[in-house]
C-alpha cells in the first residue's frame, strides 16, 4: 500500500497572524453536525480551565443539531455560521488549535489547511489525521467519541504555550514538506509510472 497525502493550496493558506498570548482560542471548521462529533467537542471544551478561552464553530448548523445544541454547554462558544474561504487563514492563524472530533470522516481537508497556517490539529483517528501528521508532533490524535481525551489534550495545550508553539512550527514544516496540489499530482504520476512499468 502506498499512501499519498493530499496537498494544500499553499498560495491560499499560510500564516497571516499569531494567536493572542493571553487567550486560548480553539476553532472548528465544517458542518456543525452529529457525525462531526460536535457534542463531544462542546463537552470537552466545557471542561477546559482557562480564564480567557473561546471556541469558534465555523460552518452551517445542520437541522438535527439544533435541538441537541440546546442541551449542550455553550459558554464561551461562538457560532458565526459559514465563513468565506478567503477569510479562513486569518481565523486559523489566530487559533491555538483546530479540533476535528469526527466520528465518521473520509479525510478532513481542513487539517492540512490549518497546518499550513501554523495551527496545530487535534483530531480523532476517524478523520484521516494519521495519514497527515504524527500524534504528539504536529498535533494530537485521539479516539472518537471520547470527550475526556479531547479535554485532556486541549488542557495540555492551554497549560503549555511552549508546546503549542513547537507544534505550530512542526505543523507548518510538515505541510510545506508535503507541498501543494502539484506535488500531490506529481507523486500520483510517479506511482502510476512505477506500477505500469514506465510505459
Amino acid at each position: 500500500i502506498r499512501i499519498i497525502p493530499y496537498g494544500v493550496r499553499l498560495d491560499a493558506f499560510r500564516p497571516v497572524a499569531t494567536p493572542p498570548p493571553d487567550e486560548f482560542q480553539v476553532i472548528f471548521i465544517g458542518q456543525i453536525s452529529l457525525h462531526k462529533g460536535i457534542p463531544y467537542l462542546l463537552e470537552a471544551f466545557s471542561r477546559v480551565r482557562h480564564p480567557r478561552k473561546r471556541l469558534r464553530l465555523i460552518g452551517s448548523i445542520m437541522r438535527e443539531m439544533k435541538p441537541v445544541l440546546d442541551k449542550l454547554p455553550t459558554d464561551h462558544v461562538e457560532m458565526p455560521g459559514p465563513v468565506a474561504k478567503k477569510e479562513l487563514p486569518e481565523y486559523l492563524s489566530r487559533s491555538h488549535v483546530l479540533v476535528l472530533p469526527s466520528i465518521d470522516e473520509g479525510f478532513g481537508m481542513v487539517q492540512g489547511e490549518a497546518m499550513a497556517c501554523g495551527c496545530p490539529v487535534l483530531a480523532t483517528s476517524s478523520s484521516g489525521a494519521e495519514n497527515l501528521f504524527t500524534d504528539g508532533m504536529e498535533g494530537f490524535i485521539v479516539a472518537p467519541r471520547d470527550p475526556q481525551a479531547l479535554a485532556d489534550r486541549l488542557q495540555q495545550l492551554a497549560d503549555d504555550p511552549a508546546l503549542q508553539r513547537r507544534m505550530s512550527v512542526a505543523a507548518l514544516d510538515r505541510v510545506q514538506h508535503l507541498g501543494g496540489w502539484n506535488d500531490y499530482g506529481d507523486r500520483w504520476a510517479q506511482l502510476l509510472r512505477e506500477v505500469c512499468g514506465n510505459h
